[in-house]
């Protein structure tokens, strides 16, 4: 809706969508769109970052194979640009979360496949997706992998 508040001032409501962006405004006489102001005005948009959640991985167990196995990810709130991370339990770097090396696809907002080396021991390793590389908006890093 749009309210002429006085000579000066209008209220005008708007959705800025959810994407960042930059959204230029101009006033039009109620003539026609030919009677404009420049249009050089603009209301910045910034998109809230969504923090991933994982509610499941499939499969729930591997091989201990040392050879990239294709792991599917479920959850919400996944989209372009998050980073699949993983936490092994045991070995050189157990504990400390790694950016997966291998091919990630978000195939929807609740599904990402990534490909997994789940190593050559027996292991327990933890997944967990991130807003973007080095964000600090990450699931909760509780879904695992059980290496047998």
């Amino acid at each position: 809706s749009v309210t002429v508040n006085s000579a000066s001032q209008i209220t005008a409501t708007m959705n800025p969508g959810n994407a960042t962006d930059t959204i230029y405004v101009r006033v039009c006489s109620s003539n026609g769109s030919s009677n404009c102001s420049s249009g050089s005005q603009y209301v910045s948009v910034t998109a809230p970052v969504v923090t991933p959640s994982v509610t499941s991985v499939s499969p729930a167990s591997m091989t201990a194979n040392g050879q990239n196995q294709s792991l599917t990810i479920y959850g919400s709130g996944f989209a372009t640009g998050n980073q699949v991370q993983f936490k092994w339990g045991v070995g050189s770097g157990a504990g400390v979360w790694n950016n997966a090396s291998g091919s990630v696809t978000v195939n929807s907002a609740s599904q990402i496949t990534a490909t997994m080396n789940p190593g050559n021991v027996t292991d327990t390793i933890y997944v967990r997706v991130c807003a973007s590389n080095g964000s600090s908006n990450c699931s909760s890093g509780s879904q695992y992998v059980s290496v047998r």
